[in-house]
């Protein structure tokens, strides 16, 4: 059932889907201040982008907290792991650079590149469960194989992840701008910048999203 009627034209069209993806940023926020719940909400909310940016209309909130649902305890199962190396990873490279002297800071650059590692892995697991019902186990090998496959790719949303925000340490003007950006859409556009790429990966590893 459509919320729009056939009539519309495409700036109505066009203002309807920012309006989307403002809301689906908003529902991300909300449901991901639990932290744990962090991987179910971009699970939701690649579902989400990805039927709003194909052309279908969906009840935003109601197809949310629907994907929401259907993801959680995959998507809890496989963030948790992915969160904690991460979390575990960064603080001792944050340590080792502050405090550490030579050669003990060295160990900072094999630990970052392991955080990148499950950073970029990471990335594919959100497409995954939004799109696929694979099982646990296949979801995080899959996760670590196209990253790795795909490393050119891989490298590109590592560099929009981590290097956007590092301006915000230097420039204050800059991180309102950033602020404003994702608090408002910018984790919807971004979601659907990635799954422009994840589509095409998809695809060429032979899956049927024609």
């Amino acid at each position: 059932m459509a919320r729009s009627s056939p009539g519309e034209g495409p700036f109505s069209v066009f203002f309807t889907k920012v309006f989307d993806y403002i809301l689906l940023n908003l529902l991300f926020l909300v449901t991901s201040l639990p932290v744990f719940t962090a991987g179910a909400s971009l699970s939701a909310l690649t579902e989400m982008v990805i039927r709003v940016s194909s052309g279908e209309d969906p009840y935003v909130i109601r197809g949310y907290f629907g994907a929401f649902r259907r993801s959680f305890p995959q998507a809890v199962r496989l963030f948790i792991p992915f969160f904690a190396g991460l979390l575990f990873t960064g603080d001792l490279v944050l340590t080792l650079h502050l405090m550490a002297d030579p050669p003990l800071s060295y160990l900072k650059f094999p630990l970052f590149a392991v955080f990148l590692v499950l950073l970029g892995a990471y990335l594919y697991v959100p497409p995954q469960t939004a799109v696929f019902e694979n099982d646990t186990k296949t979801v995080f090998i899959n996760a670590f194989r196209l990253a790795g496959k795909h490393l050119p790719v891989t490298l590109l949303f590592l560099c929009l992840v981590v290097l956007l925000p590092v301006p915000c340490l230097v420039n204050g003007i800059y991180l309102m701008l950033f602020l404003a950006f994702f608090l408002t859409m910018g984790f919807s556009l971004l979601t659907r910048l990635f799954w422009s790429y994840f589509r095409k990966i998809f695809i060429k590893e032979g899956a049927d999203l024609h």
